[in-house]
C-alpha cells in the first residue's frame, strides 16, 4: 500500500479505469464466449465425444471466462483498498 496520498491516489484511479474498461468489455465478451463454448459442446457431443480438440477448447473458454469475472473482482477490491481512507 503506498503511503503517498499522491501515489495512492493515482493508483487508485487506474484500478478504476481498469476495472471499468473490464466492465465495459463484459457487455459483448462474455455472451460471445458463452455463444462460442455452447458451439463447442455442440460440436463434441455431434461428434460423439471424439475429439479431444473441442473438450480442450471448452475448458480453455471457461477458464477465459472465470479469470474475467476474478480479474474485475480483484480490481474492485484493490481500488476499494486504494480508496481513500475516511478522516
Amino acid at each position: 500500500m503506498p503511503a503517498d496520498p499522491q501515489v495512492r491516489r493515482a493508483a487508485h484511479r487506474v484500478a478504476l479505469q481498469q476495472r471499468d474498461q473490464l466492465l465495459a468489455q463484459r457487455r459483448w465478451f462474455l455472451p460471445l464466449l458463452g455463444v462460442v463454448t455452447a458451439f463447442l459442446l455442440w460440436v463434441a457431443l455431434r461428434d460423439g465425444g471424439g475429439d479431444p480438440f473441442s473438450w480442450l477448447g471448452i475448458v480453455f473458454l471457461l477458464v477465459l471466462i472465470a479469470a474475467h469475472v476474478l480479474v474485475a473482482r480483484r480490481l474492485a477490491r484493490r481500488a476499494e483498498m486504494l480508496a481513500e481512507p475516511p478522516d
